[in-house]
Order: C-alpha cells, then structure tokens, then sequence
C-alpha cells in the first residue's frame, strides 16, 4: 500500500515507518510504497512548510499545486495518484465520484460558473443516466470548456443557483425543468 504524509507533526501507517515531522521552515515528507517485487521503496523530500498550507492529495489539485507541495511529475503520474481531469489529480486512495468530478470541474471555470444537468441532480440525489460527464453552465459562451470529462453549457438569462455540498448548483427547481 501506499501512504503519503502531507503537513506538520503528521503521522501516518505506524507499521511501515511513514512520518513527517515538522523541521523549522521545511517539512519532511516520507512516501513508503512496495515495488512490483516486494521490495520497500522510500522517497524523501523536503518541502517548504508554506507550499503545505492547504494541501490535501485527497481532494483535487493542480499539476502547479503538486509541484509546489514538493511532488515531481514522476510522483504525480505514477500509480499513487488519480488524474480526474484535464490539469485535477487527487489521491488514489480517494473514491473517485460525481461530487469529487464536479469540485475538480469548478477550479478549472471562470468565476460565475455552477454546476447543473445531469450532474446537478446527481448531486440532489435523482437517478440519472450514466454519462462519466460533468455538466457546467457558464456564465458566457466565450469562454467554454471543450476537456473531456466536462460537458459545458451558457445561459444568456440569470439562472437560479444555490450551494449544495460546498459547489455553487442549480437549485432543483431550475435543475428539473
């Protein structure tokens, strides 16, 4: 298994050693994983405390985030993490789901964006059909998200939005007109 410990006097799998200790303005960071042979592979980075500061591989982040909390695109690419999106990775110890999508979806939109379709009622808790798309409305056609994975729409009028889990939403009125 693989165990990656991120931040200050963190603690994480006791039984194979991964530890990261907080050492003045750098973080020791400690990734344990076993290799196709059975072996023990550790890799041993110091990071700069202040790139930690919101850091969390389990929820989406950037191939800029990575780098600045000390991951090389090695790491990232490697088996340890998810590539959700265009430019979103998380921990591959993370469930991968349409909440998860749709967070990823909303740090790669312009301000004024919100989550809506398929994926709006996925997230009020209707049954819809299996798409694997996001769906986002943005606030104008200029400039839409043409990724896979992400289904873009605009709207010229005002629509009604809300915030359900943490993620600007149609409200479900709107959703399921």
């Amino acid at each position: 298994p693989t165990d990656l410990a991120v931040g200050t006097n963190a603690s994480v799998g006791a039984e194979n050693g991964t530890l990261a200790k907080k050492r003045s303005t750098r973080t020791l960071l400690l990734i344990t994983d076993v290799t196709h042979r059975g072996a023990l592979k550790i890799v041993v980075m110091f990071v700069p405390a202040e790139s930690q500061d919101g850091f969390d591989p389990r929820q989406p982040f950037s191939r800029a985030e990575a780098r600045a909390a000390g991951l090389t695109p090695e790491m990232l690419l490697s088996k340890r993490f998810h590539k959700i999106l265009w430019d979103a990775y998380v921990s591959r110890e993370v469930r991968i789901t349409p909440l998860l999508k749709a967070k990823a979806v909303m740090r790669l939109v312009p301000s004024g964006s919100f989550i809506s379709h398929h994926t709006a009622a996925e997230l009020w808790g209707a049954a819809v059909p299996a798409g694997g798309v996001t769906h986002v409305t943005l606030p104008s056609a200029r400039r839409r998200q043409v990724r896979q994975g992400i289904r873009s729409h605009y709207r010229k009028d005002r629509a009604q939005t809300t915030h359900r889990k943490g993620l600007p939403v149609s409200t479900p009125e709107q959703t399921f007109l």
